[in-house]
This record gives C-alpha cells, sequence and structure tokens, in this order.
C-alpha cells in the first residue's frame, strides 16, 4: 500500500463506515415500535398510526442498507474496485432515509423542525452519514487508495476490531442519546424497550471486537521483535566483518 496521507487517514474512514452501518441497522430496529405498535400505545402514538406502513418501510430500508454497509465495510478492507462508489450510493440513500423520516416525524407531532432535526436519532444518522460521505472524498482526494488491500499482517483485523468495538459503545450508549427526543408513554421511554437487547448486543459486540483485536496486537508485537532480531543481526555480522 502506497504511504500517501490519504492512505494513513483510510483505516479511520472505514471504522467511522462500519460504525454508520452499525447505527443505521439500529435506526430500523428503532423504527419497529412505530411501524408495528403504533395502534397499540394509545393516544400519544395516534398520529402515527395512519403512516404505520411508512415508518415499516423505513424500518425495512435502514435495516437493509445498513446490512449492506456492513458488507460494502468488508469490500472495502479487501479492496473490491466497487466498494467505494458503492459506499457513497450506501450512505446516500442512509441519509435521505434518515432526513425523510425525521422530516416527516417532526411534521406529524407539530414540533419546531429545527429543534427535532439538532435532537432527533435520525437526524444524527443523517449527519453521521453526510460526515463520512465528506471524508471519503477528501480521503481519495488526498491520494488514498481504496482498490488496494491491505496485506500488512494484522490490519485487517485491527480495523474490523475496532470498527465493532466502537458500534458495541454505540448500542450500548443508545438510551443515552436517542432518549432525549424520543417519544414517551406515561413518564417512560420507549427506548427502554430495547434496553436489555441494546445491551446484550453491545455487550456481544465490544467482545467480538476484542476477540478481533487481539491478533492484531499480536501481528504488531510479533513484526517489531522480527525486525529488532534482523537490525541485531545485521548490526552482529557488520561488527564481525571490521573485526575480521
Amino acid at each position: 500500500m502506497s504511504s500517501t496521507r490519504g492512505d494513513k487517514l483510510k483505516k479511520w474512514v472505514l471504522v467511522i463506515m462500519g460504525v454508520n452501518a452499525v447505527m443505521t441497522v439500529l435506526g430500523g430496529l428503532g423504527t419497529a415500535c412505530v411501524a408495528w405498535s403504533a395502534d397499540q400505545y394509545g393516544n400519544i402514538f395516534a398520529v402515527f398510526v395512519p403512516s404505520m406502513p411508512l415508518y415499516q418501510a423505513f424500518a425495512f430500508i435502514n435495516v437493509f442498507t445498513g446490512m449492506f454497509a456492513i458488507a460494502v465495510t468488508y469490500a472495502l478492507l479487501r479492496g473490491e474496485k466497487w466498494a467505494y462508489k458503492a459506499a457513497l450510493i450506501t450512505l446516500g440513500i442512509a441519509a435521505v432515509v434518515a432526513v425523510v423520516q425525521a422530516v416527516h416525524s417532526a411534521w406529524l407531532q407539530e414540533l419546531s423542525l429545527k429543534g427535532y432535526l439538532l435532537n432527533m436519532p435520525a437526524s444524527m444518522r443523517c449527519y453521521l452519514a453526510v460526515i463520512t460521505i465528506a471524508l471519503f472524498l477528501i480521503v481519495k482526494r488526498r491520494g488514498a487508495d481504496f482498490a488496494t488491500p491491505w496485506r500488512g499482517k494484522g490490519t485487517r483485523a485491527a480495523v474490523g476490531g475496532l470498527t465493532v468495538m466502537l458500534a458495541g459503545i454505540a448500542t450500548i450508549t443508545t438510551p443515552l442519546w436517542a432518549a432525549p427526543r424520543h417519544i414517551t408513554l406515561e413518564g417512560a421511554n420507549l427506548i427502554n424497550i430495547y434496553e436489555v437487547p441494546l445491551m446484550v448486543g453491545g455487550g456481544l459486540l465490544l467482545l467480538v471486537g476484542t476477540i478481533l483485536l487481539i491478533p492484531a496486537f499480536v501481528a504488531v508485537y510479533r513484526n517489531q521483535a522480527v525486525r529488532l532480531f534482523y537490525r541485531k543481526l545485521r548490526y552482529a555480522r557488520q561488527g564481525s566483518t571490521h573485526t575480521g
């Protein structure tokens, strides 16, 4: 792999891409309470009942887009030629769906659009996707080669492990960043319905991320040890040559 500044930053863009994928899937799953249960929660959800089919579409599109984004992230790690454009298209779809969902929900609840877009989970996904698109373009302009796979030992595992760990953190902390503007029912925030699955799923992601990082660290330290050994061997040979 070349040593351009873009290539040095590429790994971080892919980490953020992976986080986007998980956030998009979470957004789809989180929409389920409105998409399939709006008619079961009384007056507070009454405005959503006519739009349940639309929210079901939001849920399906988000989940499938997020799953495809995970596949694209893996393809980027492998250096597949189609993956860069696919990443931009996938992020664009995620951003558009998120902003449409945010605007529609604000309209249904007659909320301040400005205030809602600054706090709503869907709008946060939109901002993250747009920022990631910008980072892809900037890093590409700085010389990053997304069509070349990483060949260094442990590099893929390191990027994958870090991505999964950050996704786990995002999953576990969902009640903290999603709750402030989430719908409440009789004083209880409905995001808490998913508290146990979020904790379990986030914990598993953290565990998997840690497991992926172990061989990456081992490879790094092993490579350093090998380089140190050959350096000492070279110095020893040079010393014996001078002595002779």
